[in-house]
């Protein structure tokens, strides 16, 4: 019995398929990639934010109002000790209540939360340590909030040792303006 010889031309039309499908998902996905490494912050403190607020104040951007409740840095590891997340540096734990005051219902995404420290380096939230600090409601970033209700929960950072976190930039979206609270 011979195996039938699959013609030349099909070959390179499987590698033109498969070709084309990457350079679709490169044009599809480039755009919201960025890579950047300066070791410098990548937003300085305090430029092209609408608003700059204090702790316990309400604050406003886009279609939330945010109100940070407390914060407390230096903690080492979050969660149960057989699983428990542990930081590189220290973790900053942020007490943050969100208010949906739009028409419609919307996730208020944590990573778009961004977080300085004393150094000026800005800082995203890490997840995974925000689950175990919000054991008692682990979705309560990853829910809609539906018109007119709140939730408060915990965002993790994740500082160097030594550096305080000194302000929290606050989104509806990725895309939105932000406001600033100073937590000093």
């Amino acid at each position: 019995m011979t195996t039938p010889t699959v013609p030349k031309w099909r070959k390179r039309l499987r590698w033109i398929v498969l070709g084309g499908a990457g350079l679709f998902g490169l044009c599809c996905i480039g755009p919201f990639v960025t890579i950047r490494d300066n070791g410098q912050p990548s937003q300085p403190v305090g430029r092209n934010v609408a608003a700059t607020s204090k702790i316990g104040t309400a604050v406003r951007d886009g279609k939330f109002e945010f109100v940070v409740r407390s914060f407390q840095c230096g903690v080492a590891q979050i969660g149960p000790a057989y699983a428990d997340e542990r930081a590189q540096g220290q973790f900053c734990l942020v007490s943050l209540t969100a208010k949906n005051i739009g028409d419609r219902p919307q996730i208020m995404s944590e990573g778009a939360q961004k977080g300085y420290g004393t150094n000026g380096a800005q800082y995203g939230t890490n997840s995974a340590a925000g689950l175990y600090a919000n054991v008692a409601n682990n979705r309560v970033w990853r829910t809609e909030i539906n018109p007119g209700n709140e939730v408060t929960g915990t965002i993790v950072y994740d500082l160097p040792r030594g550096v305080e976190l000194a302000q929290l930039e606050l989104h509806d979206s990725l895309a939105s303006a932000g406001v600033k609270v100073d937590l000093r």
